[in-house]
C-alpha cells in the first residue's frame, strides 16, 4: 500500500501527520524498516510493505500513485482535481482523509451542467 501526505502550508505539518501515522502503526505492533527525514523529504516503510511519503501539493507532484492520501485542507480544489485525484489507484483500493485547517471540501456528487 502506498500512502502520501499532501501538504500546502508547512512541511512541519506534513511531518507531524507522518509521525502520527507512525505512532498508529506502532500501536498495531507494526515496526518500520526504513525511515528517512530531511528538510525537504520524508519517507517511511513498514514491515508489512506499506510506504508513506510527505509531498508538497503542486505542479511538480504529478504521477505519484497512491492508495491512501492525507490531504491538507488548505490545498485548493483545482490542485486536488488536476494533480492529486488522477494519481489515485482504482476504486475500491483508494481512500482520502482531509486534515488541518482550510476550506477544501470534497464530495462524490456529480456537478450539474448548468
Amino acid at each position: 500500500m502506498k500512502g502520501i501526505i499532501y501538504y500546502n502550508s508547512s512541511y512541519k505539518n506534513g511531518i507531524a501527520q507522518l509521525k502520527q501515522i507512525e505512532e498508529n502503526y506502532k500501536m498495531a505492533k507494526i515496526s518500520s524498516t526504513y525511515s528517512y527525514y530531511t528538510r525537504s523529504r520524508a519517507e517511511i516503510t513498514f514491515e508489512n510493505g506499506d510506504n508513506w511519503k510527505v509531498i508538497r501539493a503542486g505542479e511538480n507532484t504529478r504521477g505519484y500513485r497512491w492508495n491512501i492520501a492525507y490531504i491538507e485542507r488548505s490545498v485548493d480544489l483545482n490542485t486536488y482535481r488536476c494533480i492529486i485525484s488522477p494519481s489515485a489507484s482504482d476504486f475500491p483500493f483508494s481512500a482520502i482523509r482531509l486534515w488541518g485547517e482550510g476550506t477544501l471540501y470534497i464530495t462524490n456528487e456529480v456537478p450539474l451542467p448548468f
